[in-house]
């Protein structure tokens, strides 16, 4: 009887096991499946180039939009065809460094608020219509108005464009809006004013995570934050990272000449130049003295001058070098 028992107790475990591993395989496929969609390889390839480029690297999600799709309907002959059709699902982004602008003082995203900048164009900003969480009527007046105040500093976006080579950005006849998007505690009072229902908002005295978007002088979307701990939806990271700070340090690669092309290498004490980055960070001198050996990587060219002063004649061919400085 007690061997009877225990085989089918083995049976009912093995039922469970085989049907647990059944649903963990689906679940795994359906990640995968939001992933790709979601463009999660994307954000992450760009994420990891901006962490060896600036003091920050920033992703953002999962964030809840709507995606187009290609779809199959059945006409009345019993014909199929492609149908586009449009869903909710998550998604994925590398977040500009140049467009977070965190609290004064924390550490982290969770001690207090942060903003991201949008730039929507008007196709974009008409897309969001219909999204839930979204204020409709907001949405329509802001495009019936027009592009008009901004808390964005055009200067200083017309210089990030000119060093992206995004050049004659201020001739592009695409109206563009600039879009403040809100993380942090914000009051009852004001999410009341703003179209939340008193059963979400029960005490106007109370602060709430909150999710806020502003263009110009309209909220087009004034949300509870949706994790229960009221987490924000951001990763970040620093090649090297600074205790106590918000922003780290990254990496520059500096192409100093490095020869090739019948030119000899001319690595000398004033190849290495100091300069300034984005956030204002110094670039230091690259540490050592550079030999005659790396003043002449490149192929039959004019000797290049050493830290000492010294040079020669430019040696064989070569892939040349590359030094790279850190950021300080």
């Amino acid at each position: 009887m007690s061997e009877m028992r225990e085989m089918v107790s083995q049976d009912y475990r093995f039922r469970i096991l085989r049907e647990s591993q059944a649903r963990a395989d689906k679940m795994k496929l359906k990640i995968q499946d939001q992933f790709a969609h979601g463009g999660w390889e994307k954000a992450f390839n760009d994420f990891i180039t901006d962490l060896v480029t600036f003091p920050c690297a920033f992703v953002k999600g999962p964030i809840v939009r709507r995606q187009r799709t290609l779809g199959w309907k059945t006409l009345p002959n019993g014909q199929t065809v492609v149908e586009p059709i449009e869903k909710l699902g998550p998604e994925y982004e590398r977040v500009d460094p140049f467009r977070m602008y965190p609290e004064p003082g924390i550490e982290d995203f969770n001690e207090g608020y942060i903003f991201q900048h949008h730039p929507l164009t008007r196709m974009a900003l008409a897309e969001l219509i219909g999204v839930p969480g979204y204020d409709e009527d907001a949405i329509r007046k802001v495009l019936e108005i027009g592009n008009g105040q901004s808390w964005i500093n055009e200067d200083v976006e017309l210089i990030k464009d000119e060093e992206e080579r995004k050049y004659y950005s201020y001739m592009r006849p695409t109206e563009v809006f600039d879009a403040l998007e809100f993380w942090g505690k914000v009051s009852g009072k004001m999410l009341l004013e703003w179209g939340m229902t008193e059963e979400d908002i029960p005490d106007p005295a109370k602060e709430y995570d909150a999710n806020v978007w502003v263009v110009g002088n309209y909220v087009i979307k004034a949300v509870l934050n949706y994790d229960p701990l009221g987490e924000k939806p951001y990763a970040k990271t620093s090649f090297i990272k600074c205790p106590g700070a918000f922003w780290g340090t990254g990496i520059v690669i500096n192409n100093f000449f490095v020869g090739g092309g019948g030119m000899g290498g001319n690595v000398g004490g004033n190849d290495y130049r100091s300069g300034d980055n984005p956030y204002g960070s110094k670039v230091t001198n690259v540490s050592g003295t550079p030999t005659a050996a790396d003043a002449n990587t490149g192929a039959g060219g004019v000797g290049g001058s050493t830290s000492s002063g010294t040079g020669r004649s430019g040696g064989a061919g070569g892939s040349g070098v590359i030094f790279i400085q850190y950021l300080s």
